[in-house]
C-alpha cells in the first residue's frame, strides 16, 4: 500500500465501518490501492462489545499506515441511564491509547468528553458528526474551540456546503476540519419509537439480538432498513438505497474535506466491492455494486 501524502490532488478518504467483518474488507482493498486514508471511525457499541475481535484488525491498520487515525462513534443516542456506559468507554479508550478520539452527533456525548478533557493529561479529539448540524459560519464559530473537526450536514447542497467552508476562513489544510460523506446509507428517522417492540419483540434484556438489521414497508411496495439499537433503546431507519456521490468526486479535490465513505449494514464483500470500485477511479455503471442510488441533497438541499 503506498501513501502519497504529499500530493497536493490527492483526495483524502475517511472510512466509517460498523463491524470487524467491514474493516478487515478495508484493510484487504487498502494494502493494494494507491489511495490516502488519514482516519478511522469504528462503532463503539461493537468494539466494546468483543474487543479482541478487534485488537489485530487494529494492529494489522496501524502497520499499513503508523499515521492512521483511530476514532470510536458514539450511539446516535445517549440518555442518563448511559452515563456508566460512557465511563466504561472512557476508561477502555484511557487503557488502549490507540483510540485518539470520538466521533459523536450529540450534546450528550460531547459534553461528556469535554469534561474529561478539562484538565487531564490524556485529552482525546472529539469529532461532531453530521447531525450535530454545523449549518453554518456562526454554528461553527461558536463550537471550533471544543471541537477538533466536524462532517457537514447532509441536508446541506453543494453550493451551501462551499459557502460553509469559506465562511469559516478555516486556516490552510487546518486538520481537514470537515468531512463529506459520499458513500453511506442516510438516516432517515432516528426513533425511540421501537419497530422490535412494537411488533411484540422488545429485545433489551436480550444482548445477542441488540444490533439487528430487520425492515419496514411503505405503502408503495419500498422496503427500508431499519438497525435496532436495544443497549441504547432507538432505531435507525435507512434510506432503501445508498447515497454515492461518486460523480462529485472530482469536485472535492482542493483539500478542502475529508471524503467519508459510511459502511453500515453492507456485507463484508460488498463493502470490498464498493471500495474497489470508487478506488478504481472508473465507475462504469455495469460494474456498480449497488443496483440504486440517491445523490441526497447535493443539488436540491432542502429549503
Amino acid at each position: 500500500m503506498i501513501d502519497d501524502k504529499n500530493d497536493e490532488n490527492k483526495i483524502r478518504f475517511r472510512i466509517f465501518c460498523t463491524n470487524p467483518e467491514q474493516f478487515a474488507a478495508f484493510l484487504r482493498v487498502y494494502d493494494n490501492c494507491r489511495v490516502y486514508v488519514d482516519r478511522i471511525y469504528l462503532d463503539a457499541d461493537n468494539v466494546l462489545d468483543d474487543p479482541e475481535s478487534w485488537r489485530k484488525l487494529l494492529i494489522d491498520a496501524k502497520s499499513l499506515n503508523p499515521e492512521l487515525s483511530l476514532y470510536l462513534s458514539l450511539p446516535q443516542v445517549l440518555r442518563e441511564k448511559d452515563h456508566p456506559y460512557l465511563e466504561q468507554l472512557y476508561f477502555f479508550m484511557t487503557n488502549d491509547p490507540v483510540f485518539e478520539g470520538i466521533l459523536c452527533g450529540n450534546l450528550e456525548g460531547i459534553g461528556f468528553w469535554g469534561e474529561k478533557n478539562e484538565g487531564s493529561e490524556h485529552r482525546f479529539r472529539v469529532i461532531a458528526d453530521h447531525n450535530f448540524y454545523l449549518w453554518n459560519r456562526d454554528a461553527y464559530l461558536s463550537w471550533k474551540d471544543q471541537l477538533d473537526g466536524a462532517c457537514i450536514p447532509l441536508e446541506l447542497k453543494e453550493g451551501e456546503e462551499r459557502k460553509l467552508l469559506d465562511s469559516c476562513n478555516l486556516p490552510e489544510k487546518r486538520s481537514f476540519f470537515f468531512d463529506k460523506i459520499i458513500y453511506g446509507y442516510l438516516p432517515m428517522m432516528l426513533t425511540a419509537n421501537c419497530v422490535a417492540k412494537t411488533d411484540g419483540d422488545c429485545r433489551a434484556l436480550r444482548p445477542e439480538k441488540w444490533r439487528e438489521t430487520i425492515s419496514i414497508r411503505d405503502r408503495k411496495g419500498v422496503l427500508f432498513p431499519v438497525q435496532t439499537n436495544c443497549r441504547h433503546c432507538f432505531n435507525v431507519i435507512y434510506n432503501s438505497c445508498p447515497l454515492s456521490l461518486h460523480a462529485q468526486m472530482e469536485k472535492w479535490k482542493r483539500n478542502e474535506v475529508g471524503l467519508r465513505m459510511h459502511f453500515t449494514m453492507e456485507t463484508a464483500e460488498n463493502t470490498e466491492a464498493i471500495l474497489r470500485w470508487f478506488w478504481g477511479n472508473q465507475f462504469d455503471d455495469r460494474n456498480r455494486p449497488f443496483s440504486q442510488y440517491t445523490t441526497g441533497h447535493e443539488k436540491r438541499g432542502v429549503l
